[in-house]
């Protein structure tokens, strides 16, 4: 799926590794999904997205469970490079104000997702 969405960026799966587009970004330790996510778990992402100019990295995906940061993936300016020139586009386009899209792939007992495109708003049910 992340090859079929240049902007995509991902973080999960057995074992856990952080994608953005078809690039791996690196290899989260410490949080498998299939062993410590349970039946009413609740699990959160949060995607920040930093302007090109500001220090730091441009784009940091953070998974939480239960309240507890379980893992993080982020993406820095020198990360650019390895990408494709398709995700490049995207990340540049995500930095200079383009609202990136959320997608949750999702498995198991789940009751509902929802999705927030900003933290001062509530969340939509899907």
């Amino acid at each position: 799926l992340p090859q079929e969405l240049p902007g995509s960026f991902l973080l999960g799966g057995e074992l856990p590794r952080a994608l953005f587009g078809a690039t791996e970004v690196c290899r989260p330790d410490g949080w498998r999904p299939v062993v410590h996510v349970l039946s009413g778990s609740r699990v959160g992402a949060l995607l920040e997205v930093r302007d090109h100019g500001t220090q730091g990295p441009l784009l940091r995906l953070s998974i939480v469970q239960d309240g507890t940061a379980r893992a993080e993936a982020a993406l820095w300016p020198a990360t650019l490079e390895t990408l494709t020139e398709e995700s490049r586009q995207a990340v540049l386009q995500a930095v200079s104000g383009r609202r990136p899209f959320g997608l949750v792939q999702v498995g198991g007992s789940v009751q509902s997702v929802r999705l927030c495109t900003d933290v001062n708003e509530p969340p939509q049910q899907r």
